[in-house]
């Protein structure tokens, strides 16, 4: 006859069950930490990445507001500098206006003084002399030499009006190097005349011309 075996049925131990509930206990506690571990890389990661874009928006901004602040910086340059040009500008036209109305005196003078000092000087000669003048004529020669001893007077003080006025006027002193000298023609000239030493004089006013002229030309 054949045995027939009796089916095994295993029995669990009450150690068996704590292994097992230990084990599961493991790996859910495994599961856990991995996905908090996880959350916190992923915080963190996002966390660095923010940090790096905030450094990367100031930086920006700090970019930003230097480029800003240099295109300040040379705007002002600029304006200043257009400023000083024009008010350059402004100083040399003023100085050249003065100038060039007392050229235009002194021209004109020196014009009329031409002519008058042609008659005092026939009026003085030699050969005048040897002639009985009449007294209208020999009134009329001192009047003639009164008035160009005035007129000499009048352009010398002129000349040390411009000459003292480029010297302390601070908008016009930097062109006063040009006028330095001017007033002494006129004072000289004026000595002349007193003297009788009319075309002396004349070319005294003459000199006083050439540098008023000069310093013309040399005003930019």
């Amino acid at each position: 006859m054949r045995r027939v075996s009796a089916p095994i049925f295993r029995v669990v131990t009450g150690t068996e069950q704590g292994e097992g509930v230990l084990r599961k206990g493991f790996f859910l506690g495994l599961v856990v930490f991995l996905g908090l571990s996880f959350t916190a890389s992923a915080k963190t990661t996002a966390s660095a990445k923010t940090t790096a874009r905030g450094k990367t928006t100031a930086s920006a901004k700090t970019r930003r507001r230097a480029q800003h602040q240099q295109s300040l910086t040379a705007a002002r340059a600029a304006a200043q500098k257009a400023a000083q040009a024009a008010a350059a500008a402004y100083e040399a036209r003023a100085a050249r206006d003065r100038i060039a109305a007392q050229i235009k005196t002194l021209s004109r003078f020196v014009y009329l003084f031409g002519g008058i000092e042609k008659g005092i000087e026939m009026a003085t000669t030699p050969a005048a002399s040897s002639r009985e003048l009449s007294p209208a004529a020999l009134e009329l020669n001192d009047r003639n030499k009164a008035k160009v001893r005035a007129s000499i007077t009048t352009v010398r003080q002129g000349l040390e009006k411009l000459e003292t006025d480029f010297r302390m006027n601070p908008a016009l002193k930097t062109y006063y190097p040009y006028l330095t000298g001017v007033a002494n023609f006129g004072e000289a000239a004026e000595n002349q005349a007193a003297a009788n030493r009319f075309d002396d004089a004349g070319r005294s006013l003459l000199r006083a011309l050439d540098q008023l002229t000069d310093a013309l030309a040399g005003i930019h």
